[in-house]
């Protein structure tokens, strides 16, 4: 159970976690964060998507938005839990549950302790041939983000607290993952 339990519902998509570390971009690089997320003991660190302008001042607060990221090939898998390798650092395995899928961009959103939407790289998949509550597993390439909700970055409209959108992330229930099939 999150801890403290959430008073609204929460959009499959949406990340919510705690900005532990911002870089402000160098020149030519995009700038980064570094996420950690309710009740787990992840700190994954992805592209920031949007410019570091409007999380200036929020370490160590609550942020939302999306992650994004790029994945190898995505398998399912018979069994497991829900996480994202390594623990500390980007997204370099996910496994999850599909939560939604968008066949027009060819990606899946899949539930690995948070929403990770991944984007098919593999010629041979469709997401189309995925179906919601699929348990899933793959490897994620270099370059997962995170775009804050519009409320992060000054939008009108967002719900309170922001949202935001990681690439690259990972996540479980817990240190060492869900045990169980993940549901």
């Amino acid at each position: 159970m999150l801890e403290p339990a959430p008073i609204s519902a929460i959009d499959p998509h949406t990340a919510r976690g705690t900005l532990v570390e911002l870089h402000e971009p160098a020149s030519g690089d995009a700038g980064s964060v570094t996420l950690s997320f309710p009740n787990l003991q992840y700190r994954t660190h992805l592209v920031l998507v949007g410019g570091a302008e409007h999380l200036r001042g929020r370490v160590g607060k609550r942020v939302e938005g999306r992650v994004r990221g790029s994945a190898r090939r995505v398998d399912v898998v018979p069994g497991g839990g829900r996480f994202v390798d390594p623990v500390w650092g980007r997204p370099r395995r996910v496994q999850g549950r599909v939560v939604s899928i968008d066949a027009g961009s060819n990606s899946i959103t899949v539930h690995a302790g948070l929403p990770i939407e991944l984007k098919l790289t593999d010629a041979r998949q469709r997401a189309a041939e995925f179906a919601e509550g699929d348990l899933v597993s793959c490897d994620v390439l270099r370059g997962a983000t995170f775009e804050p909700s519009a409320g992060e970055r000054g939008g009108a409209g967002a719900r309170a607290g922001g949202e935001a959108v990681v690439g690259e992330a990972a996540g479980g229930e817990g240190p060492v993952g869900e045990a169980g099939d993940g549901r």
